[in-house]
């Protein structure tokens, strides 16, 4: 088979993959979750409500990018849902796969297909991939297109490349601000790896023209009713975003100062980030924690997978003998990533905010396989085993386990630390059982016992009657009254786990 009819059979290959894993049981696996509710009306408010332009999302550190996308999708349609929604942003995903996937082989053939094969099969990968968040979506998307962008502007000196890159990036940390924990971390991998990459006039003007807009967004989140410690951390990275500019201006990176301050903080970056990946590898990369989170549910061997995979990895990654540049670069990016995820968000239970550390991961691993030199057919092969071994682990205790029996909304341990699946309780799929039945109808009412999960249903609920999708009630109906809930010993329908419907 010629080379290009090969590449191109590849990447039809691993783009199939990508949408099997991510979007098999799309709409059940996981429950939907009370951001994604939000975001979606919020979205349908912009596409419908005439006059509707939102500033800020959900509080006052985003901008509701990802509502104004789904918006556009909606007006499409010429309808809203929760459905809908999901399969915009699993399309946003592939693209975004897509995007990194030809970018790295373009660059490096083997590198390309490990991060498939991690992309495709990770559990924390797969998890995020299905949850129209932010975190999760928009941070691939963006950071797809910014990476694009950047590299080739400053390889090409196209300036329209260079546009496209800084939009991405103030779009992708508009829509949620720890999208600049990993701007910070690429402008430190510059300043360690490549400082002369400063003397470029185009990086300098990129560098200004990225933190301008930052600097107004810092200000926004300065000057708005948040916590005295969020308050202090937006004064606090302003005041270094001005220092960096300044010298950035004055060639300040050549000086000595600059070499002390580089030393001292590789080991403080590099420190935090050792406490960060221990969460990282043991909680996100070992699949524990996302399907803990969706299930309710814990599973000791998804630990295997996951740390044999880590293993491998960091293996290859420290052990590489003649780094290339492209691979140091990004060593760099993962580990102050992973960094600054620890110092803003410091707890590993929140699964969809280790996504840019994700992506850096699986860039800086893939490149690092393609590299080995010792031991490469038995750690590839062990790398590939893994990956099943993931595959299986997914199918069994995500997709049949919150198929079989959904969330449930106890709280769960694993080692020290606990969390609550509450947010991912399957009520969407309790409502289609009541549409189902014949009992049911428009005036019927449904309460929930939890209010996040009364507000996905009342938003799933909405969307349904915005499009007459609910039975007309028969002349001389009596509203009945149900309730969705877990506190009950009575009627239990099949595959809700533990909720229960109670017609009151």
């Amino acid at each position: 088979m010629p080379a290009s009819k090969k590449a191109v059979f590849q990447f039809i290959f691993w783009m199939i993959a990508a949408g099997i894993t991510s979007g098999a049981f799309l709409f059940r696996v996981p429950g939907f979750h009370y951001d994604e509710a939000w975001i979606a009306q919020l979205a349908s408010q912009i596409a419908f409500d005439r006059g509707t332009w939102p500033v800020f999302g959900m509080n006052h550190y985003t901008v509701p990018i990802m509502s104004y996308i789904l918006a556009a999708g909606f007006k499409v349609m010429g309808h809203a849902s929760l459905e809908l929604a999901r399969f915009i942003y699993w399309k946003m995903n592939l693209v975004s796969f897509a995007l990194f996937y030809i970018w790295i082989v373009r660059r490096n053939k083997v590198a390309a297909w490990v991060f498939a094969l991690l992309w495709v099969t990770l559990p924390l990968s797969v998890f995020n991939q299905r949850v129209f968040l932010e975190v999760t979506t928009g941070y691939a998307f963006f950071g797809s297109i910014a990476l694009w962008g950047l590299s080739e502007g400053f390889k090409r000196g196209k300036n329209a490349w260079l546009a496209l890159g800084l939009i991405a990036i103030a779009l992708g940390a508009a829509s949620h601000i720890l999208f600049l924990g990993g701007v910070w971390a690429a402008l430190w991998a510059c300043w360690k790896e490549s400082p002369e990459t400063f003397e470029n006039p185009r990086v300098k003007w990129a560098v200004t023209l990225t933190f301008a807009p930052m600097l107004v967004l810092l200000t926004a989140v300065f000057l708005s009713p948040i916590g005295g410690g969020e308050r202090t951390k937006a004064a606090v990275v302003m005041m270094v975003t001005l220092f960096v500019l300044v010298a950035l201006w004055r060639k300040w990176w050549q000086t000595s100062l600059s070499r002390a301050l580089l030393r001292l903080s590789t080991w403080i970056l590099y420190l935090v980030s050792a406490g960060g990946l221990f969460f990282f590898f043991l909680f996100e990369i070992s699949g524990v924690w996302p399907i803990s989170q969706t299930t309710g549910n814990v599973n000791w061997f998804a630990v295997v997978p996951g740390l044999a995979i880590a293993g491998i990895l960091l293996y290859a990654i420290f052990s590489t003998e003649k780094p290339e540049a492209p691979f140091r670069f990004f060593r760099a990016l993962w580990l102050v990533t992973c960094a600054l995820t620890v110092i803003s968000i410091y707890k590993p239970t929140s699964a969809r905010y280790w996504e840019l550390s994700l992506i850096t991961f699986l860039i800086t691993g893939a490149w690092a396989v393609s590299g080995l030199e010792k031991h490469r057919k038995a750690l590839v092969t062990g790398l590939i085993a893994a990956s099943l071994f993931n595959v299986a682990v997914l199918g069994q205790s995500y997709f049949a386990n919150t198929l079989e029996h959904g969330a449930t909304s106890d709280s769960y341990h694993w080692l020290w630390v606990h969390d609550s699946s509450g947010d991912y309780r399957p009520v969407v799929r309790a409502y289609q059982e009541l549409q189902a039945s014949k009992d049911f109808c428009e005036e019927d009412s449904i309460q929930v016992d939890e209010g996040r999960n009364a507000f996905v249903l009342q938003v799933y609920r909405g969307f349904a009657r915005s499009r007459k999708l609910e039975s007309a009630c028969e002349a001389g109906h009596v509203p009945a009254h149900y309730m969705i809930g877990a506190d009950s010993s009575q009627v239990s329908e099949a595959g809700l786990g533990d909720l229960k419907i109670i017609k009151r």
